[in-house]
């Protein structure tokens, strides 16, 4: 069972608030379906409850460009808004860029099982950690943990573990 999201409850108000015909909720994800480090069940789900509370997904677009009354997708289309509320993806810090570690896509670091990020010939580093938003954990099937509160605890407590685990 799944319990809602508080994200989605603050919309659901938000929707209440702003519920006359002229009004629009839009979400716009650079992925193909949203939450989509998330098994697709979990996606699925979100898109329905979504759907319920009439908000718009527009999936697999990208903001190119940003006005002061419409953005524009990276398929060219223009969407004209009041209010826009920005809360671009996730990518990896600026000062990642020169570090000579592998790294995704998106600029994250590539991290192993221990949180131990990969130098560029694919050995582990011994004495990095990357916890958090600046590194991708991938599962024993290879899809991305999702970045959840729950796993930035957990990867403190594992990193923790092996620091004390290190000094003794």
């Amino acid at each position: 069972d799944i319990s809602p999201d508080p994200d989605l409850k603050q919309l659901a108000e938000l929707r209440k608030r702003l519920d006359h015909k002229d009004t629009d909720i839009t979400i716009i994800e650079g992925e193909k379906r949203i939450l989509a480090s998330f098994p697709n069940h979990i996606s699925d789900i979100a898109c329905a409850r979504l759907e319920e509370l009439r908000i718009n997904l527009k999936l697999g677009h990208f903001i190119k460009e940003a006005g002061i009354h419409e953005i524009i997708l990276d398929n060219g289309d223009l969407i004209p808004y009041d209010h826009l509320f920005w809360s671009a993806g996730i990518r990896g810090h600026e000062i990642f860029q020169d570090i000579l570690l592998q790294k995704e896509k998106n600029g994250m670091l590539k991290v192993s099982d221990c949180l131990h990020p990969f130098m560029q010939d694919g050995s582990e580093t011994t004495f990095i950690y990357a916890i958090g938003d600046s590194g991708i954990f991938r599962d024993a099937k290879g899809a991305v943990v999702p970045w959840t509160a729950q796993k930035a605890i957990h990867e403190g407590e594992k990193v923790a573990y092996a620091l004390l685990r290190d000094l003794k």
